[in-house]
């Protein structure tokens, strides 16, 4: 039996339905007397269905494209959303090669060619997309076979829409174990411009198909395989929409009537008492008349005439208007939200129609799901894998992120509900560290915060869960081992605190040039007295403290202390939130004077005490220099009296002659870092503190502002620290670095 194409199966489909007996009995509402229902004389039953096939009007489709701006946003806009949030790979592949990948996405611009062929699917009814492999130019009309993809041999899609690009060619593709083609052409023919001159034809494998609405088994077929545009659905609406916006424009001429009251009118048609010359020159008149009140001229009128004028109201037109409007939104495929296709909101001023926006985002969804996913995951993406790793890993997903925009509120609201729920298991016992550290890096991926926690650190994580016993103030004896001891012989203070009165570690608003609120701290006289902390913040402030510690390097012992501890600062008493045993180097921290749910405030306090750390070991190091200096006699007793060596000896001790070169005084003058650092600058003007306390200070605050600089929390460190500070600030960083 010969093969036939997809219209003469059509036609013979079409053959043997009409050839069935038809049933001479109907089943339906009918009201003869009424004349109401199935066949009666009324002008409902006068309306009828026809078929159209709008999609084989190709220049209709184009034009609609070019001219009409709803019938374009109803094509873009799903368009752009599925790939607005592009899907992410979900799989054991490491971070680096997942950041390869993503590379190869973006640079081959695979996105914006996948939304094309979605674009001239929506509005052609079909698209293709020739996935471009270097070294396959000359067997293209051969499947696909993954082991002849080399490295770096993916180069992008090449986009077809169905009527000027690319043509079914053949037989159906019998293959059943590629879902994908299986009963679809399995070759394509690729046009040239013109869409008459045939170039190369090319394996289903190679091409991935995107279609508009599906069709019935017959018209799918007589489409040659393709579906409809989304213009076959909207078009009465779009009419009805049109004409509607027209008549309001055709009502806008007819707003305000002159009418002419003319004693002689009547005579002057019948022709009784007048000739066909003077009705012409009445005729003449009147257009005459009528072109002078176009352009706000004079009016002439006899003796008993007059000029009355009827202005038409226009209530209730707007309404009419913005119905078809609604309908037209909700007739698109899929429902595209009446505020998003017209710009308003139908329901009235301030409403959000959250579930119209609920409903969409679900279809988007369902679209990516049902047509996007199946194609990246068997087609596309395997290519890309072996162009970029040379094998595709078994455990290959993706995962489609929402492509609703959260809000700063919104972000924050998530992040407070679902660290909470992250925290409890943990607090409990139930879950690991790495197991939270890895809840709480996937929750970055909607409100963009502990973005820092990188995968390198949860893997250093601990992976068993803790014993609630660790939690406790006194801290797990790990938690107080020694991290090692080099002392000072002229600072022995050994706790140094970072604190302030009545909330220590409340950053309140200031800070020039920051993008955060928090940045100085808030002054007042003494200090309240603080709640003891909950169990859930004690964790947080644990779980937080050591992911920042990881991020800056350190790993020295972090203490977790329940009691509130205070501390005298130019006569005001202040709560400690932080301190720094600078012998052992080990940071305590006093959650009751920490604010919950407040990460940035918990960085900030642990990168003051870490960079209180850092610049103790310089100091120590400046120290052994030193010594090492006066046990130096031809050093030593060639010192300048103002202590500074001679240039032979400058390079041999360079730790002392950077310290000797710097004035404590300009250091008091330009400190303006924050609030804290200053009163701290006041105490040693005052005589009370150390220069190496308020040396101390002054650096751990710009160790603060320097992580917000890293984290886009601050724009740059100029406009909180003066010249010589960060001057200062990058010679002890460079020193501890080497």
């Amino acid at each position: 039996m010969p093969k036939m194409s997809g219209v003469t199966k059509y036609r013979s489909f079409a053959d043997r339905v009409l050839a069935r007996p038809q049933s001479v009995g109907t089943d339906a509402f009918r009201n003869a007397v009424a004349r109401m229902g199935y066949q009666t004389p009324s002008v409902a039953e006068g309306a009828d269905y026809e078929l159209v096939r709008w999609t084989n009007d190709y220049w209709l489709m184009v034009t609609l494209f070019r001219n009409h701006w709803i019938a374009r946003k109803i094509i873009e806009i799903p368009a752009k959303d599925m790939v607005k949030a592009w899907p992410r790979l979900n799989c054991e592949l490491t971070p680096d090669q997942i950041s390869d990948f993503d590379r190869t996405i973006e640079r081959t611009l695979t996105p914006l060619r996948i939304k094309k062929a979605i674009t001239w699917a929506r509005l052609f009814g079909g698209a293709g997309a020739l996935m471009v492999i270097k070294g396959h130019e000359n067997i293209l009309d051969t499947p696909l076979n993954l082991d002849e993809i080399n490295p770096g041999s993916y180069k992008g899609l090449i986009v077809f829409d169905r009527w000027s690009g690319i043509t079914p060619k053949g037989n159906q593709a019998q293959d059943i174990e590629s879902p994908l083609t299986f009963g679809l052409p399995e070759f394509y023919t690729v046009h040239g411009q013109n869409g008459n001159e045939a170039l190369f034809d090319v394996h289903a494998s190679r091409i991935m198909r995107f279609i508009g609405p599906d069709v019935p088994t017959p018209e799918h077929e007589a489409n040659m395989f393709w579906g409809i545009s989304v213009c076959e659905l909207i078009m009465e609406e779009m009419r009805k929409r049109d004409n509607a916006s027209w008549s309001i424009l055709q009502l806008l001429f007819r707003a305000q009537i002159l009418t002419q009251v003319n004693p002689e009118l009547a005579q002057l048609l019948s022709g009784a008492t007048s000739s066909a010359g003077a009705l012409t020159r009445f005729q003449q008149t009147m257009q005459a008349q009528n072109e002078l009140l176009s352009n706000q001229s004079m009016l002439l009128l006899g003796k008993d005439g007059k000029l009355e004028s009827h202005q038409y109201t226009f209530g209730g037109v707007a309404d009419v208007l913005d119905r078809f409007e609604v309908a037209l939104a909700a007739c698109s495929i899929p429902s595209i939200p009446y505020s998003k296709l017209f710009g308003k909101n139908a329901s009235g001023l301030g409403q959000i129609n959250e579930a119209d926006e609920r409903n969409y985002e679900e279809a988007i969804a369902g679209s990516q799901n049902d047509d996007l996913r199946p194609q990246l995951m068997q087609q596309l993406y395997p290519v890309v894998c072996m162009s970029e790793f040379g094998e595709v890993p078994d455990d290959l997903d993706i995962k489609f992120p929402s492509i609703r925009v959260l809000s700063e509120e919104n972000k924050s609201e998530l992040a407070k509900s679902g660290v909470e729920a992250i925290l409890a298991p943990f607090n409990a016992g139930v879950t690991s560290q790495k197991l939270t550290g890895q809840e709480l890096a996937q929750l970055a991926e909607k409100t963009e915060i502990f973005s820092n926690i990188t995968p390198e650190i949860i893997e250093e994580m601990d992976d068993k869960p803790q014993q609630i016993s660790e939690m406790g103030a006194e801290g797990s004896q790990a938690e107080r081992s020694e991290f090692g001891s080099t002392g000072s012989d002229e600072w022995n203070e050994a706790d140094h605190p970072r604190g302030q009165p009545e909330n220590a570690g409340q950053f309140g608003p200031g800070g020039s040039g920051g993008k955060s609120s928090k940045v100085q701290p808030s002054e007042t006289s003494s200090s309240t007295q603080s709640k003891p902390p909950s169990s859930e913040h004690i964790a947080a402030c644990k779980m937080g403290a050591t992911m920042i510690a990881r991020e800056l390097h350190y790993n020295g012992p972090i203490h977790i202390e329940t009691e509130a501890k205070t501390f005298m600062l130019n006569g005001q008493t202040m709560n400690y939130a932080g301190s720094a045993d600078l012998n052992s180097r080990e940071i305590t921290l006093y959650p009751s004077s920490i604010p919950e749910n407040d990460p940035d405030a918990l960085q900030g306090i642990v990168s003051h005490e870490i960079g209180h750390v850092r610049f103790q070991i310089v100091l120590n190091m400046i120290e052994r220099e030193t010594k090492q200096l006066k046990s130096d006699p031809d050093a030593y007793h060639s010192m300048r009296a103002d202590g500074s060596l001679l240039p032979e000896y400058q390079k041999q001790y360079p730790l002392y002659t950077m310290m000797n070169n710097i004035d404590e005084r300009e250091l008091y003058k330009e400190d303006g870092v924050s609030e804290y650092s200053k009163q701290w600058w006041k105490s040693w003007n005052d005589g009370v503190a150390q220069t190496s306390q308020a040396m101390h200070e002054t650096f751990a605050e710009i160790a603060r502002y320097d992580l917000m600089v890293k984290h886009n929390q601050l724009s740059e460190l100029n406009g909180v620290a003066k010249p010589k500070w960060r001057k200062f600030y990058a010679m002890i960083n460079k020193v501890y670095d080497s």
